[in-house]
């Protein structure tokens, strides 16, 4: 999976938030949209930290897999041009 790593000052507070957005619920995790475990992670210079990942909890119907782990990537050319304007 591709994404970003970010320290956290205050994680208590910053889990916290993320967990209610992401529909994660710490005292009944399986009932919620995502589930968040730690994981390692391997940086672009090769070292590995440890870091909170978020992991969808229903099924995926006929999704398939992002081969590239790039979800952006992989959305990109099935995302049609928004234009902010007709062209008379």
């Amino acid at each position: 999976m591709v994404g970003e790593v970010h320290e956290m000052s205050k994680p208590a507070v910053v889990l916290r938030t993320l967990d209610e957005f992401e529909g994660y619920r710490p005292k009944e995790p399986d009932l919620g949209l995502f589930l968040r475990s730690m994981v390692p992670a391997v940086l672009e210079d090769g070292s590995t930290v440890n870091v909170w990942v978020y992991f969808y909890n229903a099924p995926l119907g006929k999704a398939g897999r992002v081969a590239s782990g790039d979800y952006l990537e992989y959305m990109r050319p099935r995302l049609a041009p928004v234009s902010c304007c007709d062209k008379a």
